[in-house]
């Protein structure tokens, strides 16, 4: 029964090394956390409330992960992405403890007005972006902007 837990942490111990060794190698964060999230075993057992319990709790260890690589120090940038997943997965962890995973059948409408409406503005976008051609002189050369008037001697 403990053998996969066991084995899914002793590679995160092997990921958590690299990390503690190099804080510049800052993506080891992700696997070690994966591994360890895969690793705590099942709370409850069979029933519909365990179950929902071991899905919240995976989701939560995998925003936990992400807000690690936020705010661990490592590597010359800042990692203020990690916050968007870690976000994401916080928000599915409580759809998932809260057993309101009906609320996500709702994206099945959503999802394709919101890919219309985003085409939508990108054709009225584009086509609003009228360019008014350059002024020309009587003889064919670009005329010169005003800037470009008092600065000539």
């Amino acid at each position: 029964m403990w053998g996969g837990s066991l084995f899914l942490g002793s590679i995160r111990l092997g990921f958590a090394a690299v990390y503690l060794r190099d804080h510049e190698r800052w993506w080891a964060i992700i696997p070690a956390g994966v591994m360890l999230t895969l690793a705590v075993p099942a709370v409850g057992g069979a029933s519909d409330a365990g179950a929902r319990a071991s899905g919240a709790l995976f989701f939560a260890g995998l925003a936990l992960t992400f807000v690690l690589v936020a705010v661990l120090p490592g590597g010359p940038g800042r990692r203020r992405w990690a916050w968007i997943p870690a976000g994401a997965l916080a928000v599915l962890a409580v759809l998932v403890a809260l057993d309101a995973t009906a609320l996500l059948s709702v994206l099945n409408y959503l999802w394709p007005l919101a890919l219309i409406a985003g085409g939508g503005l990108l054709l009225w976008r584009a086509l609003g972006r009228r360019h008014t051609p350059e002024p020309v002189d009587s003889s064919g050369d670009r005329a010169p902007a005003a800037c470009e008037e008092s600065s000539s001697p």
